[in-house]
């Protein structure tokens, strides 16, 4: 069994938790309705959890959008007092999680959890509206649970932004579209694997194929293990031709770890730079950068003798998980 059919065994035994969140005003949650079903979509569970969100309700909300009066949710529990149920249902093993643009949904809750001083929920998700994008062929697309549930024809009586009711709409969707494929639930989330994602700390973490935004994110983070001493680099600043970082990210992220282990810093394109790796190609706008602001000049051939490594260069090994946000940026 390798490493993708250990990461989705478990589904085929799961039931399954659908949910969906409503906010007051696109920021701070009012209700989070859930049904949980089995794997066979056979409904156990339908709730709808209020949650006074302690602020104003947006007027296009009130008058269009909300699905109970507002009183309603103004005797409802804060999200204190509701977080103890949402984190029973988080901490479930024998469930797998799927919302709708579900990445929001967690910004949703990691920033309510930062308000309250509550700890984070960390989640594997799926996505529906990115599975459904992939059964389809649309996969830059990103329609709405409405515009889906009228494309796949579902039929369903629900009341719009409701959240149980929503829940609902996203066991239909990905009910029917196993419909579509063929497939079981379990053989179908693990076909797209661009719909999985997960929360940590605070922070969404989604499938990417921008492996230039990865390796800049992670490679902020990198700490070797130990540093080289080498004179040559020891406290240098070093930067790249931007068209190495487009077209090459993967490898760049192998030379930058070891430009850090040996006492260099990688860094962006900017004055005060010790070391350019340039592409040669006047096109480039690190060429005016060269004209303007001399700095030594390195080939990657060049780069790689002065780290003691050779030139033909591996791709860095990338799970292709990437953040997407952290409460405080949400």
């Amino acid at each position: 069994m390798d490493f993708f059919d250990k990461l989705y065994y478990n589904i085929l035994t799961m039931g399954f938790l659908f949910f969906d969140i409503e906010c007051c005003d696109g920021r701070h949650i009012c209700s989070f309705g859930y049904v949980i079903t089995d794997d066979n979509f056979r409904v156990i569970e339908k709730a709808d959890l209020l949650i006074n969100p302690q602020k104003p309700f947006m007027p296009s909300r009130v008058l269009r959008m909300l699905a109970y009066p507002k009183s309603d949710f103004r005797q409802a529990p804060v999200f204190a007092g509701t977080y103890s149920a949402i984190a029973a249902l988080f901490n479930r093993k024998d469930l797998t999680f799927v919302g709708h643009a579900v990445s929001n949904d967690f910004g949703f809750l990691n920033f309510a959890c930062a308000r309250y001083g509550l700890p984070y929920f960390n989640v594997d998700f799926y996505d529906s509206q990115i599975l459904y994008a992939y059964v389809t062929g649309e996969v830059d697309k990103r329609p709405s649970l409405g515009a889906i549930a009228e494309f796949l024809e579902l039929n369903l009586e629900a009341t719009p932004h409701k959240s149980d009711d929503d829940a609902l709409t996203v066991m239909e969707t990905v009910k029917k579209l196993c419909e579509i494929s063929g497939e079981t639930a379990a053989g179908l989330l693990k076909k797209y694997r661009p719909c999985k994602g997960f929360a940590r700390n605070g922070a969404r973490y989604l499938y990417s194929t921008n492996y230039a935004r990865i390796f800049k994110f992670y490679i902020r983070k990198f700490k070797p293990a130990q540093i080289i001493e080498n004179p040559a680099l020891a406290g240098k600043r070093i930067a790249f031709s931007p068209s190495f970082e487009k077209n090459m990210p993967l490898k760049l992220w192998t030379l930058a770890e070891h430009i850090i282990s040996n006492g260099a810093e990688y860094c962006e394109l900017q004055p005060g730079i010790n070391y350019l790796v340039w592409d040669k190609s006047p096109a480039c706008y690190a060429y005016k950068f060269i004209k303007r602001k001399p700095v030594n000049i390195l080939s990657i051939d060049g780069l790689c003798l002065l780290l003691g490594i050779g030139s033909d260069i591996t791709d860095h090994f990338t799970d292709n998980y990437c953040p997407v946000g952290t409460a405080d940026e949400f």
